[in-house]
């Protein structure tokens, strides 16, 4: 993969590193960089984007963090033309969170559920530690890239601006120098088009026009976009009525929101709009998000072809050194090529070229490769007819000669015996001989509810101190939740909903107690409150659309101690 092949969203300038330094993006996110990619923003439009030229069949994602923060969940999207983007969906449709990294140094494999087919791929970081910081190598079926003329390709490289060299925004064109060795503007400062600024203050360019942060404008395909700090657009792409049924938009890249049929022998994605060759068409491989879903397999009938091959033989003289016999001529056929048979997803290629579906039956998950004394497999059931098959999971431990069978149903077999599972906690799983009768615990406050064994129970006892515990605010209630006035933009408030948000709640032991002095009844009381905080940050947009990033703390641990004024800590 060449360097061209990358791109960021934005990154954060470097202007610390006191020796030049020059990197291009494959150098900034292999796992064996000293410093992995960082953009401008802490946000969740930042994001890196690979090109493949071609399309490839990926199969996952390998993350590791950096000394300055990590990356601990993240979104994967795809495209087959840089325009129409597909997320990766888990079960209900959203799009799916893949679990990243958890400290900075041990490497993290996330792999797909199938494989997906694609020429882009983008990575959106969606929680982090401290910051974004992110090293990225993406898993596949490698195949050699097209060699492309350097000419057609040829990219800038991402430079960590140091103080000997020039700061300009990125996309604005670098003024005239007063001298050939000058700079208008050094960092921390960039020039604008107009001025020097700090890096995070940066103009969003489109075509030939400049637009001020916060400033919202239409691309030439209609998007509407809006200009975030460090000049990063965020662009959604123009809104049309929904097409009928089997019909889709003409260009998604175009103003025309007219809707047409695919091509023949193609399948039409409704979800994303896009025309999938019908023979590619539930392979195995994901080309859209309706692809690999509900899918029937039809089995093609074993042919089998009687070929009368003609073998070639070459001619080898076998001659005696100082042997008056005569020379000898023997017949030997020449060499063979192996023949290759290729399996992709659920589509293979015989040795004759011929093109089968399959679906698979059994699939060995995992396995004791030392002692073989127990095994996993997935298995694939159709007994029950109807064209009806459910896959279970078989565990067979070969030295207590026990087979455990999990089913979708949530019901389990042990060597015949049916259970049922209960509950299912961290690495536990409770299972029952009948289904249990669980008292009804809907009246209980959340906080006084716990887990035993199959059943919810409710506590009895009083409340207690474990019960003071940090909540979180609804999303939707931090609309707004943040005001200020900052001269001269005047009243700055938060426009996003905010990730993190806590209070202390919960109930503390109070009552009496007695004092045996005045033969009085105390007072005595414990107030719910805060122990530690965290820090979170939220971008703040001002009436005149100049943004910030404000940073204010939040509980992150809740105790009981005694009520007054000084429970009351600022954060």
């Amino acid at each position: 993969m060449s360097p061209n092949q990358i791109t960021f969203s934005s990154i954060k300038d470097a202007g610390s590193v006191k020796t030049k330094v020059r990197k291009n993006p494959l150098e900034i996110i292999k796992l064996s960089s000293t410093r992995g990619w960082m953009p401008l923003t802490v946000s969740m439009t930042e994001y890196v984007l690979f090109d493949f030229i071609e399309n490839r069949k990926l199969t996952g994602i390998v993350t590791k963090g950096g000394e300055y923060g990590w990356v601990k969940s993240f979104n994967v999207l795809y495209s087959q033309d840089n325009i129409i983007w597909n997320k990766i969906e888990d079960d209900s449709g959203d799009a799916f969170e893949f679990l990243a990294n958890v400290d900075a140094y041990k490497i993290k494999k996330n792999f797909f559920k199938s494989p997906v087919n694609a020429r882009y791929m983008k990575i959106q970081p969606t929680k982090w530690h401290s910051t974004i910081e992110l090293k990225i190598e993406p898993i596949g079926c490698f195949v050699p890239y097209p060699v492309i003329a350097q000419a057609a390709t040829t990219k800038p490289e991402v430079e960590i601006v140091t103080p000997s060299t020039c700061g300009v925004c990125k996309g604005i064109l670098a003024p005239r120098p007063v001298r050939p060795s000058a700079c208008t503007c050094y960092p921390p400062l960039y020039w604008s088009g107009s001025e020097c600024v700090p890096q995070s203050q940066c103009p969003c360019v489109e075509g030939h026009m400049i637009y001020e942060i916060g400033e919202t404008y239409q691309t030439e395909d209609c998007a509407d976009c809006i200009c975030k700090i460090g000049g990063v657009p965020d662009c959604k792409p123009k809104v049309c009525a929904p097409c009928g049924q089997g019909l889709r938009r003409e260009s998604p890249k175009s103003c025309s929101c007219q809707c047409v049929p695919c091509p023949p022998d193609t399948i039409l994605c409704q979800t994303s709009g896009e025309c999938i060759p019908e023979s590619s068409w539930c392979d195995g491989v994901q080309d859209c998000p309706d692809d690999e879903k509900n899918c029937i397999i039809t089995e093609k009938p074993m042919i089998f072809v009687n070929r009368t091959e003609t073998l070639s033989y070459m001619i080898r003289l076998q001659i005696q050194k100082d042997s008056k016999e005569c020379a000898k001529f023997s017949c030997e056929a020449a060499a063979v090529n192996d023949a290759v048979c290729n399996v992709t997803g659920r589509t293979f290629n015989t040795f004759d070229f011929t093109e089968f579906k399959y679906d698979i039956c059994n699939h060995l998950l995992a396995r004791d490769a030392a002692d073989e004394k127990w095994n996993v497999i997935m298995k694939k059931n159709c007994s029950s007819g109807n064209n009806i098959c459910r896959k279970e999971i078989v565990i067979k431990d070969k030295v207590s000669m026990y087979t455990l069978t999990l089913y979708p149903s949530l019901t389990v077999n042990l060597d015949g015996y049916p259970f049922f599972i209960c509950n299912i906690k961290d690495d536990e799983i409770f299972i029952s001989s009948m289904m249990p009768t669980c008292s009804d615990v809907s009246n209980c406050p959340p906080l006084m509810r716990y887990t035993d064994g199959c059943c919810e129970k409710c506590k009895l006892e009083s409340l207690s101190q474990q019960n003071c515990l940090p909540e979180s605010l609804a999303e939707k209630v931090t609309l707004g939740l943040i005001k200020t006035q900052i001269p001269p933009h005047g009243k700055c408030q938060n426009f996003e909903p905010i990730r993190g948000v806590t209070q202390c709640s919960g109930t503390c032991k109070s009552g009496t107690i007695f004092d045996p002095i005045t033969f009085h009844q105390l007072k005595s009381c414990d107030c719910c409150s805060v122990s530690s905080v965290k820090e979170i940050a939220v971008e703040l947009v001002c009436e005149d659309k100049y943004k910030l990033i404000k940073h204010f703390n939040v509980p992150s641990s809740c105790a009981c101690s005694k009520c007054g004024a000084d429970d009351i800590k600022s954060l």
